[in-house]
């Protein structure tokens, strides 16, 4: 969603799948550091490093720095003013 298309990209399913399998994605070189280790670590390979499915779970994903200029408390409390 940050560059508008999705990170597994191809022509055919098969070469998705293929590069679903091997992990292999490309993040734009002009990504700040927080979304560049936000986005490789949503899509580890290995499910056990994946961001979100350790032992804190969601919360980790909430706390990571690229969210850090969200206040979820207000979000969910529906009191953040739309930009």
């Amino acid at each position: 969603m940050l560059v508008g298309n999705p990170p597994f990209a191809a022509d055919n399913q098969m070469d998705i799948y293929h590069k679903i399998m091997r992990g292999k994605y490309k993040i734009p070189s002009h990504f700040p550091r927080a979304a560049r280790e936000i986005v490789s670590r949503l899509l580890s390979f290995n499910p056990a490093m994946r961001l979100g499915c350790l032992k804190s779970g969601s919360k980790e994903v909430l706390q990571h720095d690229f969210f850090r200029s969200i206040d979820w408390r207000k979000l969910e409390a529906k009191e953040v003013r739309v930009p």
